[in-house]
């Protein structure tokens, strides 16, 4: 007897199981090539962290438009940068000379290229220590294979900003897809702002808003903790090591002082001691001088923003079943035999009920 089984959760991390048997796993690439573009277009639009959904969108809107790739790219490698250097900063193994190299945000906006280097230097460090970068994104930053490709799309992004040189849009399209599936933190993680809780049963049920997907209206959710969260902090929470980390003062979800509406804000410069932001939508600024207080004193001081906590979950999270099935997973007594479709609520999947 068949059966279509719909799993209520966001959709999973498609780029490692989609469009065939894994043949050669040692490919770095191979997860973003064996991809359906349409399965892509859905895992990122709906279930990426919504700075990254938002500009993946504007590409694929104006697939011809260089300065929304280039923005790609710069979002990309900042996002990327910001998680690592706040899970290096929160970790006890540090190197002074790279600690010093990082003090230089305070002075200048890092451009993509720094943002590079820094992301590699961290995840060397990390790997040589033992430790897991945050986003699972050690091996991709410091292969041979992805460090070229990457090393490819910031030059050609540095020879286009500074003298408009052309490019080829459909290679560069290409290559940093194939990178973002490859970090495959990005696929299991949810980030959200989470805004007053209350304690029942030794677990804070705190309520929260969900900034995953590129949606106007980003929805609110419920989710429980054995850890207090810092309320109206961005929190970015990875599925597979069910870490949690806190992305501030890199990231904010605040109403605007021009708008009166709240937008998410990502880590622009420092100037005249104060963080500037910019929104993600709409491009207005917001400036705080707690924010550069906070990261002066980090850069300084270790101080551990990233936790494990003994009970977490938020909708769309579970803890038992694997993020994407494959045929012959079984769910209860149902044998899984092919993804069918995804969507922005559930996955179906067609199965055999054996008995």
């Amino acid at each position: 007897m068949k059966a279509r089984i719909p799993l209520r959760t966001p959709p999973p991390n498609l780029a490692a199981r989609i469009a065939r048997p894994v043949t050669d796993k040692s490919d770095g690439l191979y997860f973003a090539r064996s991809m359906r573009a349409d399965l892509f277009d859905s895992l990122v639009v709906t279930n990426f962290p919504y700075p990254l959904a938002h500009v993946y969108r504007r590409v694929r809107e104006d697939k011809e438009s260089r300065e929304a790739l280039c923005a790609a790219l710069q979002q990309l490698l900042g996002f990327v940068g910001q998680v690592q250097l706040l899970d290096y900063l929160s970790g006890e193994v540090r190197q002074e000379e790279l600690t010093e190299e990082l003090r230089q945000i305070l002075e200048r906006p890092p451009s993509a290229g720094i943002w590079l280097g820094w992301i590699e230097r961290i995840a060397a460090c990390q790997k040589k220590a033992e430790v897991v970068s945050f986003l699972g994104a050690g091996d991709v930053f410091t292969g041979r294979a992805s460090r070229k490709t990457l090393g490819a799309l910031v030059e050609v992004r540095n020879r286009w900003a500074h003298g408009n040189a052309d490019f080829k849009v459909g290679t560069f399209r290409r290559d940093l897809f194939e990178v973002m599936a490859q970090i495959r933190g990005l696929h299991t993680s949810s980030l959200f702002c989470p805004h007053g809780s209350r304690m029942i049963d030794q677990l804070h049920h705190f309520k929260a808003t969900r900034l995953q997907g590129d949606y106007a209206q980003p929805g609110e959710i419920e989710g429980r903790s054995s850890l207090a969260l810092e309320s109206d902090r961005v929190h970015l929470y990875e599925r597979s090591s069910r870490h949690v980390l806190s992305l501030y003062p890199f990231s904010l979800y605040e109403r605007c002082t021009h708008c009166e509406q709240r937008h998410f804000f990502v880590f622009d410069r420092v100037r005249n001691k104060k963080v500037v932001y910019s929104a993600v939508a709409g491009g207005h600024e917001h400036a705080s001088a707690d924010a550069y207080l906070y990261l002066e004193r980090i850069l300084r001081h270790a101080k551990p923003t990233r936790e494990r906590p003994r009970h977490f979950s938020i909708p769309g999270e579970f803890g038992s079943l694997p993020r994407t099935l494959g045929a012959g997973d079984a769910v209860g007594p149902y044998r899984i035999e092919a993804l069918i479709k995804i969507g922005g609520m559930a996955q179906v999947y067609r199965a055999t009920d054996p008995r």
